[in-house]
């Protein structure tokens, strides 16, 4: 394994799970049910209201169900045993044509059960697992923060750009790796600082280190620390400004230092993965989701709020968007620093 971070079934009694929208309770079903087809199934890997991820992920499930068609199980994961408990759940009624969930978190459990099950079909997003009987989608997010370090050189006046992280692990390294790319694509001087806090859940940790890197120089910071809004809300008190990568983080906390949003569409990738497996089936491997696929949306240059575009002079947004097409159409290729690992 390689990482890259409904309704309680009650005939089967699960311990730790939690209600969550469904659009049919898998009720009266037990281990040993067995039926042509009972549709999807989708685990979250918390509970939906703990985490704006698990929200957007349910978002995307409720979605599939409209657009698509397709009858989706979901259920929440009250603790860490719970999310294998409930991929096993679902994988011994033996007609989930897939069995999918979002999240590095889910993907230990993922990789125990689908060796138990190894007929049953599971998918994965933004994890690898390697198994014959697990689809992985793993967004190709250097490419994202590339055209997010684009932007941010760009707009520097110090020269100097920073970025704060969460935890140290393999998706936050494509995250760095994109962002220095970009910025020193179009400034091979800038100056790009960054560090991690080690957490996802330490706020006043992710503040500090950002007001470290602008006593460093840095004028424009990137936060994904999972704990982003006091650095939000704080920049324009401590004198520079902020790529947003959740609008609405950026709402809650106050939009007055945001320079632009970078937004992982979590709901849109959630719709993907069900709209490939009703087309094609699942099957093992690893697909990377890339800016080709529009599951990445940047506010003022591909899509436009109105809350941003004063914000950023044209010739920037000019720049931004040529960067974002040469992604697209292959003339730019960024790097994956997990790429063979």
């Amino acid at each position: 394994m390689r990482r890259t971070a409904a309704a309680v079934l009650a005939a089967l009694a699960l311990t730790g799970t939690a209600a969550c929208s469904t659009e049919t309770t898998p009720s009266g079903g037990s281990a040993g049910k067995t039926t042509d087809d009972c549709g999807y199934a989708f685990v979250h890997a918390a509970t939906i209201g703990s985490s704006l991820f698990e929200q957007w992920a349910e978002d995307g499930v409720k979605r599939a169900r409209t657009d698509l068609g397709v009858k989706i199980d979901s259920v929440e994961s009250a603790t860490p045993p719970a999310i294998a408990d409930n991929f096993r759940a679902f994988a011994q009624q033996k007609c989930k044509k897939v069995i999918a969930s979002v999240g590095f978190t889910a993907a230990e459990a993922m990789t125990q059960v689908a060796k138990e099950f190894p007929d049953q079909q599971f998918a994965i997003i933004d994890a690898e697992v390697a198994l014959p009987n697990v689809r992985s989608y793993t967004w190709a997010v250097e490419e994202a923060t590339y055209v997010a370090g684009v932007a941010a050189a760009k707009l520097s006046r110090s020269g100097t750009i920073g970025a704060v992280f969460g935890m140290d692990i393999p998706p936050l390294k494509r995250w760095q790796a994109g962002y220095e790319e970009g910025a020193k694509a179009v400034n091979p001087d800038v100056k790009v600082l960054v560090n991690y806090v080690g957490s996802f859940s330490d706020p006043a940790k992710a503040l500090t280190l950002a007001i470290a890197q602008k006593q460093q120089g840095a004028d424009i910071i990137l936060p994904a620390s999972g704990s982003n809004l006091g650095i939000i809300s704080d920049s324009v008190k401590n004198d520079f400004s902020v790529v947003a990568i959740d609008p609405d983080e950026a709402t809650k906390a106050g939009e007055a230092g945001v320079l632009f949003t970078m937004q992982q569409k979590v709901a849109d990738s959630v719709i993907l993965l069900f709209r490939e497996s009703q087309d094609t089936g699942a099957e093992g491997g690893t697909r990377d989701l890339r800016l080709r696929d529009d599951v990445f949306a940047f506010d003022p240059f591909t899509t436009t709020s109105g809350r941003f575009a004063g914000k950023v002079p044209p010739e920037v947004t000019e720049a931004v968007k040529q960067a974002y097409d040469d992604i697209v159409a292959g003339r730019v290729v960024v790097r994956n620093p997990l790429a063979g690992q």
